[in-house]
């Protein structure tokens, strides 16, 4: 089977252009109805489709979650900030991670139908990202409809990705492994629909079944409006204490976040379920990595692109501060050095990748990559704290006004700001610390998933074992620790802005030494690969051939050279070739 007769196979040139939206104009007439095919088959090459600017506008929409999640942190400077940041950003982004499991499976025609059917999610998706307010307004439930809003967008998408799987089910008919395959797919999600049906229920009796009486005094908010306006230039800690008073305690419901926190941890728990089953190639999918490689650094640099936002746009209110400046291009070497980093650690093969390797490599990979991007999100909140730092203190030095105006809209807002300024440069402190060792941490656990964590021990013993190397493998691992140790608590010992960016930027530094140490002293054995080089004359060990032990997207016609019969036909090979 050639590359061509492949892509025939799934359904013409047309269709790999027209990919979840398509990168090309159709010549033909656009159909009411078209049914979905299966991207990838077995035996068939990789064929990576062509630039979708469907999913890049989709992407577009993940900007302003991102943005209003970071302001969500920088509002709420507390463990519950960090609570509901996380757990929205799980929750919003698990439709991006939901579309890209289903893209890289089948493939939706340029039909009517399908285009309408996408313009209803995007519109859902806004609606979601558009309710992601303060801690204070999410959790008052009885006051606010955001928390009801968020849960039932993010229900209906969950219904919706059942829908799509059922129609894959009902509808494809070629390609028998589809419908165990769609079916495994809908159990993993029942869990968490039923937990979010719980949590937009009793958001939604909150929210439509609170009594009048339950809501504030409207005479209040009015005045603590318009004494915030009339009082603009007065200290911020009795801005507090004024707030506190005036405005009265909320009402605060924290059962929904729990929910959907629940909602994402069971997802991920039934990932895990799957390694007990043993999959074939008449049972499973397979994905195309090629594809899903692409679109995970895409997503990446999305999220870099929040980091890099959340430094260029600061009211740095005096801009003759060497301090700002120095923390400013401090922040901003650092975001180079990370993409960088990041992207030299990531495969660029798809045979290389933790999706063609074993199932739990696969999974860790999935999940891993979702709470990597989180913490981007969050190191460019920090980022943030740190340069309206400086913003604080001219204000203080020039009664301009400035930080009260960024304080003031933020407790209109509803959100909670520290007690004191010492409170406040502690939490970012602490928050900018944990972060970054998040993102480093969680950008090496990436790494082992893609290599394996026995190839990875493999290469420190691969040396002559003398006493030195035995030494060096112990030096090296204990850098490691004490790397990441050494970041997480200092946060107790430094917390001036400008100190803690220049670390940061050394810390990066650090990691591209360690890297390039590693490779020095450990380098990969190019012979211990586990696919076939473009000779098809390497060897693959037949253990790591047993579809038992694959994650079930293992095609091997791009493994395997393409000439080989037994392999490029599907309906003649075993799951123990």
């Amino acid at each position: 089977m050639t590359a061509d007769d492949n892509v025939k196979a799934h359904g013409g040139d047309d269709n790999h252009d027209q990919h979840n939206g398509g990168g090309h104009a159709a010549h033909h007439e656009t159909p009411w109805y078209q049914a979905p095919v299966q991207l990838q088959r077995w035996g068939d090459t990789q064929i990576l489709p062509h630039v979708n600017w469907g999913d890049l506008f989709f992407d577009l929409f993940y900007v302003g979650a991102a943005y209003n999640l970071g302001n969500l942190l920088r509002n709420e400077r507390t463990l519950r900030g960090v609570l509901y940041f996380g757990t929205l950003f799980l929750n919003v982004t698990s439709i991006w991670f939901d579309k890209l499991m289903y893209d890289a499976r089948f493939n939706v025609g340029n039909d009517l139908f399908h285009r309408g059917v996408e313009v209803l999610q995007l519109a859902a998706l806004a609606t979601a990202v558009v309710h992601i307010n303060s801690v204070a307004e999410m959790s008052d439930t009885k006051e606010n409809p955001d928390m009801f809003v968020f849960c039932l967008c993010n229900l209906l998408h969950e219904l919706y990705h059942i829908a799509r799987e059922f129609e894959c089910y009902f509808m494809i008919k070629e390609t028998p492994e589809v419908k165990p395959s769609t079916l495994r797919e809908v159990k993993r999600h029942i869990l968490s629909i039923v937990l979010l049906i719980v949590a937009t229920a009793i958001s939604a009796s909150d929210f439509y079944g609170s009594d009048e009486d339950d809501h504030y005094d409207e005479d209040k908010d009015s005045s603590y409006a318009g004494g915030a306006a009339d009082d603009h230039h007065d200290d911020h800690d009795r801005m507090i204490a004024a707030t506190a008073s005036d405005y009265g305690d909320t009402y605060e419901n924290d059962t929904p976040v729990y929910l959907l926190l629940a909602a994402w941890v069971s997802m991920s728990l039934m990932f895990f379920a799957s390694l007990g089953v043993t999959y074939t190639k008449e049972n499973s999918i397979p994905m195309n990595v090629d594809f899903v490689i692409h679109r995970h650094g895409e997503w990446v640099m999305l999220m870099l692109g929040e980091t890099v936002l959340s430094l260029l746009i600061v009211d740095s209110a005096d801009h003759d501060n060497h301090d700002y400046y120095r923390s400013f291009y401090s922040g901003v070497l650092t975001v180079i050095i990370l993409q960088y980093l990041h992207f030299k650690s990531q495969p660029h093969n798809p045979s290389d990748h933790a999706l063609h390797q074993s199932k739990l490599q696969g999974i860790l990979n999935l999940i891993i990559v979702q709470i990597y991007s989180g913490a981007l999100v969050a190191l460019g909140a920090s980022y943030k704290m740190l340069l309206y730092e400086y913003s604080y203190e001219a204000d203080s030095s020039t009664s301009s006004g400035h930080r009260l105006m960024g304080e003031r809209g933020r407790l209109l807002a509803g959100g909670t700001v520290c007690a004191n300024d010492e409170e406040c440069k502690e939490f970012t402190a602490h928050l900018f610390c944990y972060t970054m060792v998040t993102v480093w941490l969680t950008l090496d656990l990436m790494s082992i998933t893609h290599k394996g964590l026995r190839e990875q021990v493999k290469r420190c013993k691969r040396q002559k074992n003398t006493e030195r190397f035995k030494l060096t493998r112990v030096f090296f691992v204990l850098l490691h620790i004490l790397f990441y140790l050494f970041f997480a608590i200092l946060g107790e010992v430094r917390q001036e802005p400008e100190e803690l960016a220049l670390i940061g930027l050394v810390a990066a530094l650090i990691q591209v030494g360690i890297q390039i140490l590693g490779v020095k002293l450990f380098p990969p054995d190019p012979d211990a690969c586990m696919h076939y080089r473009g000779d098809g004359i390497s060897p693959i060990r037949a253990s790591e051939l047993h579809m038992s032990k694959k994650w079930p997207n293992t095609t091997y016609g791009s493994a395997v050279h393409i000439a080989v019969p037994e392999m490029s036909d599907p309906e003649n090979s075993s799951p123990d070739e």
